[in-house]
């Protein structure tokens, strides 16, 4: 009997095509289709519940500066592969709530460096312990040896993607990216919308 790949179950083949290398490309496609959907509303209730209604975006950000930081905004939103803008906003909304402040770059005095406060880095810790502790009650009843296999080949197919997936102009691929130093800073301008006047750094990825 054939069973057509239902995008809702992402399960089911028929003989005919079980196997073929596209036929398990589809399914893997509608298997992410449906994390997708059901990560943007776990987050979402996530933040409503465990950080008073923050913005996801907004902690996204703070967690991939407290890992990368200190970085240029520029340099933040390419990690990140999100718009610019987006992660003004995000960044305006942190420094507000004092988890991320504004250095002067002590290489370009005109350049701006975004650094997490001790209170910023707090949160980004509690975010990352709360993804944690979704994913693994996913997990929590698998056999040891299938979640480590699983981990394994989500592992490789992420490094795939890093292979296949084009840098954008004057940008390394993202195998590539490494965290940065943390340099000397010294106070820098004040203002939520200080603009950051350095075009983004060359080999930042998220």
């Amino acid at each position: 009997m054939s069973i057509d790949t239902d995008e809702r179950t992402g399960s089911g083949a028929g003989p005919a095509t079980l196997g073929r290398p596209d036929d398990r490309a589809d399914r893997l496609s509608a298997a992410f289709s449906r994390m997708f959907r059901f990560n943007v509303r776990m987050r979402a209730e996530m933040t409503a519940v465990e950080f008073d209604g923050r913005e996801l975006p907004t902690l996204v950000v703070l967690h991939r500066l407290a890992e990368d930081g200190p970085l240029r905004a520029g340099a933040l939103a390419d990690r990140l592969y999100m718009d610019p803008s987006q992660v003004s906003r995000a960044v305006a909304a942190l420094v507000r709530e004092q988890a991320v402040q504004r250095l002067a770059d002590p290489d370009d005095g005109r350049a701006t460096l975004l650094v997490t406060t001790p209170a910023g880095r707090d949160l980004a810790q509690r975010f990352a312990r709360a993804k944690s502790a979704h994913v693994g009650s996913v997990i929590a009843d698998w056999d040891p040896g299938d979640a480590e296999e699983f981990t394994a080949g989500l592992e490789r197919f992420v490094d795939g993607l890093e292979r296949v997936v084009p840098a954008r102009p004057g940008q390394q691929p993202l195998a590539h990216a490494s965290p940065a130093q943390t340099p000397p800073a010294r106070p820098g301008p004040d203002g939520d919308d200080a603009p950051d006047t350095t075009p983004a750094e060359p080999g930042a990825t998220t």
